[in-house]
């Protein structure tokens, strides 16, 4: 086995995706570069990928070097933009992030495809709604319902659900379930309305005031 290892992480023709992603600047360079065709400094690229400039600078040294990167210059302000002959940059990037940025998507549609029918409103809020959320946030829910007998029917299918959306997309599924009532008229739920309401990504429903 520790052959097989020392042998995946040397050989670059075998395994190239090991060098190419193996910082996450890189990924967020890349990103950014597969989404434009003119050059672009340094400096903006940093911002855009939201890494400081030195860890930029150091990444697109290695991209160079890899050949995903092409410097347009030497003049006062560099540009750089993404080498499309490369191998990887036609027949890899362009797929890898077409898949990230259906990822909400495809979990937004997960989403209403369990709970359609079943509540007035739903949307997710919190760190996600924000973009503020990491690996180990949880995706925070709420789902408003008619009544109390509402609320039993679907608590019986949340652990369902949260099951499933854990397996698909490996998020952990943070409900609060509300009637009406509760949500326009306890007080209790006035800082969870408010914090929902400037921040929240809808996807079943209409919204409730």
């Amino acid at each position: 086995m520790s052959s097989i290892l020392r042998t995946m992480k040397h050989s670059f023709t075998q395994y190239p995706m090991q060098e190419i992603f193996s910082a996450p600047s890189h990924i967020a360079i890349l990103r950014v570069l597969n989404q434009i065709t003119q050059g672009i400094s340094g400096r903006e690229l940093a911002r855009r990928a939201s890494i400081n400039d030195r860890t930029c600078r150091l990444a697109l040294d290695r991209l160079e070097q890899l050949s995903l990167v092409e410097n347009l210059g030497t003049g006062k302000i560099k540009l750089f933009r993404l080498n499309r002959e490369n191998y990887f940059a036609k027949k890899v990037l362009p797929s890898l992030f077409v898949g990230e940025v259906s990822f909400l998507g495809s979990l937004i549609e997960k989403l209403q495809e369990a709970l359609k029918d079943k509540c007035v409103w739903a949307c997710i809020y919190g760190s996600v709604a924000k973009k503020m959320d990491v690996e180990f946030s949880d995706l925070d829910l709420l789902i408003i319902v008619k009544g109390e007998k509402e609320i039993e029917n679907l608590q019986d299918k949340m652990t369902k659900l949260i099951s499933g959306i854990f397996t698909v997309f490996g998020l952990s599924l943070s409900p609060i379930i509300l009637t009406e009532k509760q949500w326009r008229n306890e007080k209790q739920f006035q800082d969870l309305k408010e914090s929902v309401m400037q921040d929240h990504i809808p996807f079943v429903g209409s919204i409730v005031d």
